[in-house]
């Protein structure tokens, strides 16, 4: 990869500022853990926001930079704020722990962790993205690193910006109606029921290329009158059911319960963004 950049900058088919707005693509919103939630969109509370944001003086940028040089305290790298967004980006570093099985051993390995705040004042939803934590971190609870603490401490961050509540999304009944949709614009691999006294059974499809719901046992049990939850769905999003919008299958895997949607490598601003648009 890296030769075949360095080719393309040195024909001039590839500039250094695309390079570098393609790196901080990349890190902002590949892999990530996006959390969602929703804030007022009325011009008093807005107007919170800026007051908020100039009262803890931030510095303010004029455009997106790449993460650099992360320590184990978390840092801010920027921050943007116009009257249709906010967006700000932390870094921090963790340490991830590899097997070495030959020589049995655990070795410690560093690894950077890029956290992204994207306000959209004009809708009120707030989407906070996370990288995967690692194993080791300075979020702790009961002096032991917890992913919870590392998701909890940029909430609280989020919510010391904006000096706005932010309040979780149910996405129970997006996840429902984006399920039932004909014809179908995900392929399931599986889907949660839950009957009256709670009990949960996991349907799972295991030939490539076939969908869940095109099978008898499917057609079956959406017979039986069970009650129905939607509170958890790995989706592989169909390109040829999204009018050009995605020009590649997306995957995402959604736990309504907790407002959060879950992305695999390589996704782009623009997949995550028309995903979160279908579910909410």
């Amino acid at each position: 990869m890296t030769t075949k950049v360095h080719d393309l900058v040195d024909k001039e088919k590839l500039t250094e500022d695309d390079l570098i707005e393609g790196a901080i693509g990349i890190e902002e919103a590949s892999a990530k853990r996006v959390y969602l939630y929703r804030i007022s969109t009325s011009a008093a509370d807005l107007e919170k926001i800026d007051a908020q944001l100039e009262a803890l003086q931030i510095p303010l940028s004029t455009e997106r930079t790449p993460s650099v040089s992360p320590t184990k305290k978390p840092k801010m790298m920027y921050a943007l704020n116009d009257p249709t967004a906010l967006r700000v980006k932390w870094n921090e570093q963790h340490i991830r722990t590899k097997v070495d099985k030959k020589n049995e051993r655990f070795d410690p390995v560093p690894e950077p962790k890029i956290v992204v705040l994207v306000v959209d004042k004009k809708t009120g939803l707030v989407q906070i993205r996370y990288d995967k934590p690692g194993d080791k971190h300075i979020h702790e609870i009961d002096g032991e690193p917890k992913a919870q603490a590392y998701f909890d401490y940029y909430r609280e961050q989020a919510e010391n910006l904006l000096g706005l509540p932010l309040e979780p999304i149910e996405l129970r009944t997006g996840l429902e109606k984006t399920l039932k949709m004909v014809p179908p614009v995900v392929t399931v691999a599986h889907v949660v029921d839950e009957d009256e006294e709670g009990i949960q059974s996991k349907r799972t499809q295991k030939k490539i290329g076939k969908d869940l719901r095109d099978t008898k046992a499917w057609n079956q049990m959406m017979q039986d009158p069970m009650v129905r939850t939607y509170e958890e769905a790995p989706l592989r999003w169909k390109h040829g059911m999204t009018g050009g919008k995605l020009t590649r299958e997306v995957f995402s895997n959604v736990d309504a319960a907790n407002g959060q949607v879950r992305f695999d490598a390589h996704c782009s601003e623009e997949e995550i963004d028309y995903v979160l648009a279908q579910l909410v």
